[in-house]
């Protein structure tokens, strides 16, 4: 605790060189330039740390610095060979030509979104090192701490933290040890940094990126893509206020990057001065880090560009052959069914999830149109722009794609809201673990690119008018334009104030360290943060993981016997975590305690609750020997703020 805005902000620098640099250095090899370059770099550096963290663990390479930095250096020799090679011969000079107009435009309009974004996720967050007071964030900043102590990074390697074996998607994981690694930053402070860099610069980048693919180059579309990024109640906020979803947040983020690098393919959006094998690479890439980060969002991306795909192939049959046409339509029906089906069968590993519907029908109906959820205010701009948008979509058959993805999204977004059926929500909404929110996430991300069309059609009509009024040689009608234009960017800023206000207010909550916080308090932290202390850093601390006491490990590197909830270590963790507190009466649990090398134990008490309110547990279920020390035999205080204690195991020696 008492690190200050001010320390961070070469954490946050050194952070945007971590997200943004490998990127930016391939993708330009490639020729890659503009928008495309600067929005796109953080899709590559995800896929790049994710990509030779499973290459380095698997050969047994330490991740490191100096790892990273070789790795980065052989990925750049490659991209330079298949520049000179491939991509200069592949296209004409002018195929990969800066588009014309666009910096003068773009980096004011980033900038404020950017702005606007950060304003609300600092002052979400609290402080420069807050925690999140969710029950993930534990295994999310523990398994940081994995990362640093094994040099590790895999996939495949990061279920270690809890002592299991399987594959848990690492690329959140990743950017944020390199971050550490770089800069030596606590844990939390380079968790933060990576979250403002994240939400506040790569988002509105990728906004951008996707609101000019589906809206043109014009101005409209920038300002108006910037304002919404910034708007959305539920994104980039939600998954940082619930779970916490960091892995899904940052997922999300590269989403429209690979829409908008799809359509570019297809045909449907900007080719950004970019030939296609260069893009070809980049959507590879976005797809690649998604499934690294969370996998869940790399089949929304296919889903949403199957659409245009589909439409693309109905062009072409509809001016073939009738052998093509036959072709065309089996292979469609190959491809929808594929997809379908691996769908619902990736999806069943969620299907034990407890998430069910929040409210009825037609309350999650009032939900959909008005752009909000639970208690938010609702988003009455963007639910106006969201319904011109699809009126413009079904009016323009090149746009039609657009509106029947928002319906997909949409329809998630409503079946995990609003309907109980369990086969429905088993067979939808598997992938996402039935969960609302990770829904909401989707569902504001399709609804941005339509509510840009919407924004970008009432403002050419707007202009029509406006030119009416004043004829051609008017010298002030462009000044008449700036003016009405910066007018509707403020109306629509002003009108989200409300609904993005009340998603910082509760993401602040979700941050919120006090006395009585959710999970970890002031006195508890202040605790741990001095821990090692007390233990140099010797044996094992014992806890129950719902109270917090599991954050041990990521704040002070002391190693813990139940580093998350669900997981418990074997028969002599479970004897401990049931039967410490009689060790006295009961010497099996002292066999089990030199089993496992515990030599203390954290008693916050058994207070514990769900800062979303939507979980009620028992905390102690499974941990009912670790709390009461205090009366207890067999162990001395050695540490306490208020009513957190540090205890040594000394009944055992």
């Amino acid at each position: 605790m008492g690190a200050s805005w001010f320390g961070m902000i070469p954490v946050v620098l050194v952070a945007i060189i971590v997200i943004v640099g490998p990127g930016l250095l391939l993708l330009r090899l490639l020729a890659a330039r503009g928008l495309l370059l600067v929005a796109g770099a953080p899709a590559v550096s995800v896929a790049f740390y994710g990509g030779f963290a499973v290459v380095l663990g698997a050969l047994g390479i330490d991740w490191s610095l100096a790892s990273i930095g070789a790795a980065l250096l052989a990925s750049a020799l490659v991209c330079f060979g298949i520049g000179r090679l491939v991509v200069r011969r592949a296209a004409p000079a002018s195929a990969v030509a800066e588009p014309g107009g666009g910096v003068r435009t773009v980096l004011p309009a980033w900038a404020l979104a950017s702005a606007l974004v950060a304003t609300s996720v600092v002052i979400g967050l609290g402080s420069p090192d807050a925690l999140s007071q969710t029950f993930d964030n534990a295994f999310h900043l523990n398994g940081i701490r994995f990362i640093l102590d094994t040099g590790d990074a895999s996939s495949f390697s990061l279920t270690g933290v809890i002592g299991a074996s399987g594959i848990y998607p690492a690329a959140w994981h990743d950017v944020v040890s390199v971050v550490v690694l770089a800069t030596g930053a606590s844990i939390p402070v380079a968790t933060n940094a990576t979250t403002i860099v994240l939400a506040a610069i790569v988002w509105p980048g990728a906004a951008l990126l996707l609101a000019r693919a589906v809206a043109g180059r014009g101005r409209a579309a920038t300002w108006s893509g910037a304002v919404l990024a910034a708007a959305l109640p539920s994104f980039p906020l939600l998954p940082l206020t619930f779970g916490v979803l960091y892995p899904y947040f940052l997922a999300a983020l590269l989403l429209p990057v690979a829409l908008a690098v799809g359509l570019s393919l297809l045909g449907r959006g900007d080719p950004y001065g970019a030939p296609a094998i260069t893009r070809i690479l980049l959507l590879v890439a976005a797809f690649a880090a998604m499934a690294l980060a969370q996998p869940a969002l790399a089949f929304v991306a296919a889903a949403f560009l199957l659409v245009p795909l589909l439409g693309r192939g109905f062009d072409l049959a509809r001016d073939g052959s009738i052998g093509r046409r036959v072709l065309l339509a089996v292979g469609a029906v190959v491809l929808v069914v594929g997809f379908a089906a691996a769908w619902v069968v990736i999806g069943r590993f969620g299907s034990s999830a407890p998430w069910g519907p929040r409210v009825g029908p037609r309350r999650g109906l009032v939900e959909l149109l008005l752009q909000t959820r639970e208690d938010l205010p609702p988003a009455i701009i963007v639910a106006v722009l969201v319904v011109v948008g699809l009126v413009v979509c079904f009016r323009r058959p090149r746009r039609i794609w657009l509106a029947v993805v928002w319906l997909f999204a949409a329809g998630l977004f409503f079946v995990a809201e609003a309907i109980s059926s369990p086969l429905a929500r088993d067979i939808l909404l598997g992938l996402f673990y039935k969960d609302p929110p990770r829904l909401a996430v989707v569902f504001a991300i399709a609804s941005l690119p339509v509510a840009v069309v919407g924004a970008v059609a009432l403002w050419s009509g707007a202009i029509r008018l406006l030119d009416r009024a004043r004829p051609a040689a008017d010298a002030g009608r462009d000044r008449v334009r700036l003016v009405a234009g910066a007018l509707a960017l403020v109306l629509i800023a002003a009108a989200s104030i409300l609904p993005v206000r009340a998603a910082t207010l509760d993401l602040r909550t979700a941050f919120a360290l006090t006395d009585d916080a959710p999970i970890i308090s002031i006195d508890e932290r202040a605790l741990l943060e001095r821990a090692r202390d007390s233990t140099n850093g010797e044996g094992v601390v014992v806890g129950n993981p719902w109270t917090g006491t599991s954050l041990l490990y990521a704040l002070d590197g002391q190693r813990v016997l139940n580093p998350h909830f669900n997981v418990v270590r074997g028969t002599a963790a479970q004897t401990v975590n049931s039967g410490l507190v009689d060790l006295a009466d009961d010497p099996i649990v002292c066999d089990a305690v030199r089993d496992v090398d515990a030599r203390w134990v954290l008693d916050f008490g058994e207070r514990v609750r769900d800062v979303s309110g939507i979980l009620w547990l028992n905390p102690t279920a499974g941990f009912e020997g670790l709390s009461g020390f205090a009366d207890a035999e067999g162990f001395t205080e050695v540490d306490r703020e208020g009513d957190a204690a540090l205890y040594a195991i000394t009944g055992c020696d």
